[in-house]
């Protein structure tokens, strides 16, 4: 074999381990004749080049990504699907790996749903790193194609309650707010009227005042949703704002009504 230095060396034996852990449950193909002939492959390549000895890790790198990955001297087909998942990840490119770790985050979170507040939290929250680092590298990449499938369980566990908070938020909490108030307070419409008209009324005056400054806002950016929701919200959705505009102004004026006519 052709004198390599330290780090080539060390890069072909990653490689070679790395043959030797996809080929383990293999009975039927030898290592250590792939062995040799990956060897051999390289000395030969190497040597026709005519470079300098030591060989440094560059030159090597080059052969052996012409020599291709590492697990393809196994067919497919003799490889079960869990052990060609860990393959994957453990030699795949480094974009798949982060959507395997998204998923995987994504599927401790659901068994986390029974363990308290705090680890769901985390565990989604990791998910959620890992998948939005696995969108940025497919970005880089032209795209991140069949990945969407590993990668979106993350991002909807956190963009969907997101949406819903951003949404009708501020219409709970003040609803809620409401209902204390009506409770602790002594007002003399209590004696004539039902509580649920005026809860109601002032989530739906509060709710529609916001509907209809997030609609006034996200015109003037209408970029900001497919930032905050990306991948999954690519256009601006200019007539779902309009529409947001509409029922905020028209929930306002009728629960601004009813408000008033409780108050009376």
């Amino acid at each position: 074999m052709i004198p390599l230095s330290p780090r080539a060396q060390h890069r072909l034996d990653q490689y070679l381990d790395a043959m030797r852990i996809s080929l383990r449950g293999c009975p039927s193909i030898d290592p250590r004749e792939i062995e040799r002939d990956i060897l051999d492959h390289i000395d030969h390549e190497l040597r026709d080049r005519s470079l300098p000895t030591p060989i440094e890790e560059a030159e090597l790198g080059a052969v052996l990504h012409q020599l291709g990955s590492p697990d393809q001297w196994v067919p497919q087909e003799d490889i079960p699907l869990w052990r060609r998942l860990v393959l994957t990840f453990r030699h795949g490119p480094e974009d798949w790996r982060l959507a395997y770790l998204s998923l995987g985050a994504f599927l401790i979170t659901v068994f986390c749903l029974t363990a308290g507040r705090l680890p769901f939290l985390i565990a989604s929250g990791v998910g959620f790193l890992f998948a939005r680092a696995a969108v940025e590298t497919g970005e880089d990449r032209q795209g991140i194609g069949p990945q969407r499938w590993l990668i979106y369980p993350s991002l909807l566990l956190v963009y969907l309650p997101l949406a819903i908070l951003t949404i009708v938020g501020p219409a709970i909490l003040s609803a809620n707010l409401a209902s204390q108030a009506w409770i602790h307070s002594d007002f003399t419409f209590r004696q004539t009227t039902p509580e649920w008209p005026f809860v109601l009324s002032v989530g739906g005056l509060v709710g529609g005042m916001w509907w209809l400054a997030l609609g006034l806002i996200l015109k003037l950016a209408p970029g900001i949703p497919k930032h905050v929701f990306y991948p999954i919200m690519q256009r601006s959705g200019q007539r779902g704002i309009h529409a947001l505009v509409v029922a905020g102004a028209s929930a306002g004026a009728v629960c601004a009504t009813t408000v008033l006519y409780v108050l009376r």
